[in-house]
């Protein structure tokens, strides 16, 4: 059925999704200042393309896409400040590429007025489940959300970011998707906390859960903590800040 529901996307949106091929939209909160919330926002795409580390003509899988240095209001409101960089590289080479870019967004950002840093963050890899420790998830895609239930039960409503909605039509649509949850950050800015989840979802059968897992660390600085999500075969994923 999920095939099927593929194939006729195609043929409606001419979306397609090519093998191997993936989306990530990630958050990474650094500081805040005047109650707004300064974060990385990396947009990539993963296809196959030419391994250019050895000039072959070898195909490998690649990502392409934007690093963005941005604020974040209470509303909900996203501000670019800064295009850092526009990448494409091969497929091991995710966390090279992402610190060196990094680096200079936070340079830009220390020079921003008020800027106060992050300074502790705990990780939950919850690695594509429904419940987790901090929070489990409960889909409603009829209606373009997610609902998430926290320790404390409270419910919080997640709307799907317009670009998740754009990337699903090449795999079904939106209303077709079952995400789970990747991983959970817990972020303390002075006296801000946040929590910023990863949803994803894609082909389970298709994808080495095992290889993706093996080297997970568990960063304590969000500010020099990089590490790649589990990527689904034909999948998409994404962040979402919750403000506590």
């Amino acid at each position: 059925m999920r095939q099927l529901l593929i194939i006729l996307a195609i043929l409606t949106t001419g979306k397609v999704f090519a093998c191997g091929g993936a989306y990530q939209l990630r958050l990474f909160p650094i500081g805040m200042t005047d109650n707004k919330i300064i974060l990385i926002e990396t947009s990539f795409h993963r296809y196959s393309g030419p391994d250019t580390s050895n000039e072959t003509t070898s195909v490998r899988d690649r990502w392409r896409g934007t690093i963005k240095l941005s604020s974040l209001d209470k509303k909900g409101i996203y501000k670019q400040i800064q295009l850092v960089d526009s990448l494409d590289f091969p497929d091991f080479n995710y966390i090279s590429e992402f610190k060196k870019s990094f680096k200079k967004a936070i340079a830009s950002a220390q020079s921003i007025h008020n800027f106060v840093k992050a300074d502790k963050q705990v990780i939950e890899f919850c690695n594509y489940k429904k419940s987790c420790k901090f929070l489990s998830i409960k889909a409603d895609t009829t209606k373009n959300q997610l609902r998430v239930t926290t320790l404390d039960r409270k419910n919080i409503s997640i709307n799907f970011p317009e670009e998740i909605i754009n990337e699903s039509e090449a795999i079904g649509g939106i209303s077709n998707q079952h995400f789970s949850i990747n991983s959970i950050r817990k972020i303390k800015i002075g006296d801000i906390n946040l929590t910023v989840v990863d949803f994803a979802t894609g082909e389970e059968n298709n994808t080495d859960f095992i290889t993706q897992t093996k080297n997970q660390e568990k960063c304590s600085s969000p500010i020099d903590c990089i590490y790649p999500e589990i990527v689904l075969h034909h999948g998409i994923s994404f962040d979402k800040i919750i403000w506590e």
